[in-house]
This record gives C-alpha cells, sequence and structure tokens, in this order.
C-alpha cells in the first residue's frame, strides 16, 4: 500500500500538481468570511439504491448530473469515459463498444460472453453492448462505479458499472427545445416537455435527431465515413395514486443508420510491404481507400415498469423490463486498395475475406424485488432482492470465416446489504454484502455444430467500514468480489472447441478512500488506492494464422485515482482529475505465445484532467457559462501482445464551450469546440502483419476538430 502511494506522488504530472499549487495559492489569499458562500454543490447520488451524498458513500464513483453533462458539451459514453479516472472506451463501430475500468473489460461482442463493465439504464441491466451507446439528450445523472459492484449491482460487474439515469416526469411543467449546427455539416435537433396530465398522473416525452457527414473521405469510391444519422426517443408516465405508491412506466428507441466507422492506413515502419506505392491518403487520418463504405444500422428499443410502496421508512420496489435490439454492420479491414499486388486480379475476394460484418438479434427480459428499510433506533440501513433475467441472441458474423451462433442465458440471484451505524454518535459505518447467483447459458454454433450448455453459480461479497468523525469528510477500508459468468468461444473451429465452456471471471478488490472538503466546503479532494486481484479473465484474441480463441488468464490492476473540486471565488470552479493504473498479466499462456507480465488492453498508465467552469450573472441579467477542459490519456495497448502496431498513442484534447442566457431565462446560445488543437489520435488499430502487410496498420482515428453553435428555448 506504501509503494502504491508513493508510486503515485511519484508520477503525478507537473500540469496537475500546478494546478493543485495555484487552487492553494488562491485559497490562502481568499477570505475566511467569504469562503464561509463557496461550498462546492452536494452531488447526491443512488448507487446504493438510496438517495445519498457521494461523499458519504465508501465507494469510488464519478457522477455527471444534468448541469455538468450541458456544460462541458458530453454528448455520449466517449466524453464520459475521456473524464473519468479509470475508465476507457473504444471500439470499431458504435455497435461493439469496448468499455474497461481500471484495466478490466471485454473485447468481445459475441453471443455467448458478456461485458466485464455493465451498463444499466433506470436500474435495467443493459445485455448487449451494442444497444447503449447513443446520444445523452435526457439524461438527468450518469454515475460511474469504479471496481467490482457484486452485491447491488449484479450480474457481471467484475470491473465496474456505469449507471444512467433519465430525467423523471415532474409535477410542475417544463419542456426544451433545442438546436445546433457545426462543421461537418452538423445538423442536429432535440426537445423534451415535462408536466403535470392531472393531479395523479405526470408524463414526459424527449426526442432528439442527428446527421452529421463523416471525419473521413473515401478516395476510392467517394463519399465518406465515420458519419452519425441516429434518431431518439424517450417517453414515460408516472402515476401517483396516493402518498405511499408511485408507478412509472418507460419507453425508448433509438435507431442509426450510419456508413461504416472508417480506417486509415498508417504505415509504421519499413519492411517488407516498403515498396508498396504512397499515395496521398497512407498516414493521412482523413483519407482511407476501401472497396466500400460499409454500414452501421441499428434499432434498439426498450420498455420498463417500475413500483415503488413505500411506508414509514420502509420502500418496496419492483422493475420489469423488456428490450430487444437489431444491428448490422460491414467494417472493411484494408484500408487501401490492394488491386496493383494482387495475382490474377482478383483484388475483392481477398478485400472481402478481410471485412468483418455481422447481423444480431437479441431480446431480454428481467424483474427485480427489492426491499430497503432504514431503522434508526437501531442505526440499521438494509435491503435485500431478488433478481431474474433472461436474454436470446442469434447472431451470424463472418471474420476470416464463418460464424453462425446462438445463445439463451437465464440467471438468478439473491442479495442483501446492510449498513451498521456504529460508536457513541455514528461515526463509524459497517456495511456487509453478499449476492448469490446462478447462471445457466444454452449455446449453439451452428457453422461448426456445436451444441452445448452450462450452468455456473457464484457467491460475491463485500464489506467495508468508514469512519466520518470530523468534519472534513470520511476515510473507508472496502472489499469487494464480482462475478461474471462463463463463457463459449463462438469462432471455434470444431465442434469439441466450440462446447468447451470458460470458466466464470472472478474479481477481488481491496479499496483505500479517503473524501475530505476543506476551507469551509469550497475544496474537496477525493483519493483512492486500490488493488484488484482477478481469475479466469475471459480474452477475444487471434493467432498469426487468423484463429480465434478466447482463454482465461488472470491479471493484477492496482494503482490511485485523484479527483479535485475547489471553487477560490465566486463563480469559479477548478477541477482536476488523475489515475495511475498498473495493470499486467499474472498468467496469460496460449499454444503459440506468452503473454504474462504484459500490459492489459486499453489500460493507460497514467490519464487525467484539468479545467474550470466560469458562471457569471450580469448586471444586465445575463447569464455567462464559460468552461474549459483538458484530456490527456497515456498509450494504450489494443492486443495482449502489447504490440506496438496495435496501439492507442498518447494524446491530449482541449474543449471548449461558452454558453450565453439571456434575461429572460428562455433563450441561450452556445459556443463549442472539441478537440480544438485538431490532436490526430487512433481509438482502435489492427496490425496487418497478420495478413502478410508488414509494417501496416489499419486504424480508427479519433474525432478531429469539431465545432458549433447550439440554441435553446426553455419553457
Amino acid at each position: 500500500m506504501r509503494s502504491t502511494l508513493q508510486l503515485f506522488l511519484n508520477q503525478a504530472t507537473p500540469s496537475l500538481l500546478t494546478l493543485i499549487f495555484i487552487s492553494a495559492l488562491i485559497s490562502i489569499n481568499s477570505p475566511r468570511i467569504q469562503a464561509e458562500s463557496l461550498a462546492l454543490e452536494e452531488i447526491v447520488v443512488t448507487v446504493q439504491k438510496r438517495m445519498e451524498s457521494i461523499n458519504d458513500i465508501p465507494i469510488a464513483i464519478t457522477a455527471f448530473g444534468e448541469k455538468m453533462l450541458e456544460n462541458a458539451s458530453i454528448v455520449s459514453v466517449t466524453n464520459i469515459a475521456q473524464m473519468t479516472p479509470g475508465l476507457a472506451l473504444s471500439s470499431y463501430n458504435k455497435t461493439t463498444p469496448a468499455v474497461y475500468i481500471r484495466g478490466i473489460g471485454t473485447n468481445n461482442s459475441h453471443v455467448a460472453d458478456d461485458p466485464s463493465v455493465s451498463i444499466f439504464i433506470d436500474d435495467v441491466y443493459i445485455s448487449r453492448p451494442g444497444s447503449f451507446d447513443t446520444q445523452l439528450f435526457d439524461l438527468q445523472r450518469i454515475e460511474v462505479l469504479r471496481g467490482p459492484q457484486g452485491t447491488l449491482w449484479g450480474k457481471n460487474v467484475a470491473g465496474g458499472a456505469i449507471v444512467m439515469v433519465t430525467r423523471q416526469p415532474g409535477s410542475e411543467f417544463e419542456g426544451r427545445l433545442s438546436a445546433t449546427t457545426g462543421n461537418y455539416n452538423l445538423q442536429q435537433a432535440g426537445f423534451y416537455f415535462n408536466g403535470p396530465l392531472n393531479d395523479k398522473l405526470m408524463g414526459k416525452i424527449a426526442g432528439s435527431q442527428s446527421q452529421r457527414d463523416g471525419y473521413i473521405e473515401n478516395s476510392r469510391i467517394g463519399g465518406d465515413v465515420n458519419n452519425a444519422d441516429v434518431t431518439t426517443f424517450r417517453g414515460a408516465l408516472l402515476w401517483k395514486p396516493n402518498e405511499h405508491i408511485d408507478v412509472q412506466w418507460n419507453l425508448d428507441q433509438s435507431k442509426d443508420d450510419n456508413n461504416g466507422t472508417g480506417r486509415v492506413a498508417l504505415a509504421a515502419k519499413p519492411g517488407p510491404a516498403s515498396f508498396f506505392p504512397t499515395p496521398e491518403h497512407f498516414n493521412n487520418y482523413a483519407k482511407t481507400s476501401t472497396y466500400t463504405n460499409g454500414l452501421m444500422e441499428r434499432d434498439a428499443k426498450g420498455s420498463s415498469l417500475q413500483l415503488n410502496y413505500e411506508v414509514d421508512d420502509t420502500k418496496f420496489t419492483s422493475i420489469t423490463a423488456y428490450r430487444d435490439n437489431d444491428y448490422t454492420f460491414v467494417d472493411p479491414l484494408l484500408p487501401f486498395d490492394i488491386t496493383p499486388f494482387v495475382p490474377l486480379g482478383f483484388p475483392e475476394f481477398f478485400e472481402q475475406f478481410a471485412t468483418n460484418s455481422a447481423e444480431e438479434h437479441s431480446k431480454q427480459r428481467s424483474q427485480e424485488f427489492r426491499m430497503n428499510r432504514y431503522q434508526e433506533e437501531w442505526g440499521l440501513d438494509w435491503t435485500i432482492g431478488l433478481y431474474y433475467f433472461a436474454d436470446d441472441i442469434k447472431r451470424s458474423e463472418y471474420l476470416a470465416g464463418q460464424a453462425d451462433a446462438s445463445n439463451e442465458t437465464t440467471s438468478k440471484a439473491v442479495f442483501a446489504q446492510l449498513t451498521k451505524a456504529l460508536g457513541a454518535e455514528d461515526q463509524w459505518n459497517l456495511t456487509l454484502g453478499a449476492r448469490y447467483t446462478d447462471e445457466k447459458k444454452r449455446f449453439e454454433q451452428l457453422t461448426v455444430g456445436a451444441d452445448a450448455e452450462e450452468d455456473w453459480s457464484n457467491t460475491s461479497l463485500k464489506f467495508s467500514l468508514d469512519y466520518s468523525g470530523w468534519d472534513q469528510g470520511m476515510v473507508y477500508l472496502s472489499y469487494a468480489e464480482g462475478f461474471k459468468s462463463g463463457a463459449f468461444n463462438a469462432f471455434a473451429s470444431t465442434a469439441a472447441q466450440a462446447e468447451t465452456p470458460l470458466d466464470p471471471e472472478l474479481s477481488e478488490q481491496v479499496e483505500l478512500g479517503v473524501k475530505l472538503h476543506w476551507l469551509q466546503r469550497s475544496l474537496r479532494t477525493n483519493l483512492v488506492i486500490f488493488h484488484t486481484q482477478y481469475e479466469d479473465i475471459q480474452i477475444f484474441d487471434s493467432q498469426p494464422d487468423l484463429t480465434f480463441f478466447i482463454v482465461n488468464a488472470t491479471a493484477t490492476s492496482k494503482g490511485a485515482e485523484l479527483d479535485i473540486n475547489y471553487q477560490p471565488v465566486s463563480g469559479l470552479e477548478l477541477f482536476a482529475t488523475y489515475a495511475y493504473l498498473d495493470a499486467t498479466y499474472d498468467e496469460y499462456i496460449t499454444q503459440l505465445s506468452d503473454f504474462s507480465g504484459n500490459r492489459l488492453q486499453r489500460a493507460p498508465k497514467h490519464s487525467y484532467t484539468a479545467g474550470a467552469e466560469y458562471n457569471a450573472d450580469m448586471s444586465n441579467g445575463i447569464a455567462l457559462v464559460l468552461r474549459t477542459d483538458l484530456i490527456y490519456q497515456d498509450q494504450i495497448f489494443y492486443s495482449s501482445s502489447n504490440n506496438a502496431n496495435a496501439a492507442g498513442n498518447n494524446h491530449t484534447l482541449i474543449n471548449l464551450r461558452a454558453s450565453m442566457t439571456l434575461p429572460d431565462k428562455h433563450w441561450q446560445i452556445s459556443v463549442w469546440g472539441k478537440n480544438i488543437t485538431n490532436e490526430d489520435y487512433i481509438v482502435f488499430e489492427n496490425d496487418l502483419a497478420q495478413v502478410g502487410l508488414e509494417g501496416f496498420r489499419s486504424s480508427i482515428p479519433g474525432a478531429p476538430r469539431t465545432y458549433g453553435v447550439t440554441l435553446d428555448y426553455y419553457f
């Protein structure tokens, strides 16, 4: 523990330390009487199934409220990942996002594998990773829980959870109309209306539509790729027949109809392929040359019914949910024209062989019952619950070979967690939790004639002890376990391989956290030091002969995370985060390679953010909001071999936004820019040496400089 803290202090970046130093100087020169009125806004979250201050819970958590989502121009889960310590997200299209927390995630979206970092929308688990990365127009809050959360969130949270809370129907009318225009021909419109329909019924309706040209031009066949065309809709009804009961029905749908993501050709080094000509699209982040523009079509929809019955200090909750997801994608992997170099002149045959395409349909059902009770006389707060989940997935995929597969999962769980206040003045809190899960999978791989069924069970435990006996905040020590059920290999070349299950993924984490507030709560600092042991991580990878496999490995992830918020003067808030991550494989051995000791995929050693937001009410009634964000991420690897030709480069992004609200408080105009320095960076990459093109990489670049103007009208 001591060496981890020392390493964190040694590795802290100069820019972060400078920001802390400047903040300290400002605070020293600020009068104490002024600091009394500079308290930071309290952030309330529901990660423990009840409303609590983020500074009062013994969990490493990052939360984004509605105003921050707007002021920081956060419109996607990718933006959330950029601003959360320890969280990384990358994908080769929106239907296959790979979400990693502290180096743990899943780089596989096949039918019999589950994400290690789970997504929840209004307490409903989203089983397929391709159904959640959509526009965030109507969100009230996002909470990112770092590390295993096996007790209350349960299913497949070996690495952590991202919890999204949508805007709830309210008793007062409110509404918003929004229109945005920007470069790359961005055209976006959105709306929401919320309010009472009668004295017992409230409703909400929201929607958005966004279109944008692609960032990458296809110089071979024309057109552009990595464009956007997405439509989202959400609706909700909330019925409150009396003071004890409320029933809410939610409905949502998101549709995408885009070209492919787009890959560019980067020449890593001279090699056998160095005789290739170098047309303008080589080493050009804005041009490609593929035989097709590819496509990504998606239709994700769902509905849930939540019933709450509350009397005295007891609350009963029932959540019934159904989701349906269809998508298709075509992703050409060779980003340049190989016509002059293919014998007999059949380039499309070879290019189609190097194309990843898939079509998937999935549906899921879930039911959760839980009861919360707070017994003040005993200093006891407890939650118990039952959980049922089932999904049915069918997928046809081509990736250097055909794989037609299906999987049916049934999962049942019982869970409980209690917190007991200890000490004469309840200065100590002891939390104990447990969850028992039984999960069954029925897997079929039609291409090789495989048919298998397997059942796994697990008991995940949680323990934490926290102390809040002084005015500055709290300190806690916690132990938590996570579980992800076993899996099957949908790309196995024989029935025997396909029918051999992988072991479940298990995680054990020890975490020490300190959450403090200073200077009459105008300065907030949160520091977390963690050590996590992972057993039987499920890794999808490929051999040099282009055969694909899934294997179990062991790993250790340890590090430290720091976030700081400071309001030195009225209206000005400074903020920074820093994450140091040492995540390596303890043992990862395949038939051809030994990757033990390598860094985990998508695990940057250093990452940080820093920025400032200034809010000012002018004498003429105009309100201004100015914000800047600086985001840095170290190099990350996209392969277990730590191949430098399949790695994202370290990069720094700078975002700016300025908003002006007119005196009538209805109209707001905002000017914004992202990646304003036009930094070139990579979000996914393949080494083409596997297909005989030594020295070349097939890379998906991140978004270039974008900017625009947004006009809002608030009712």
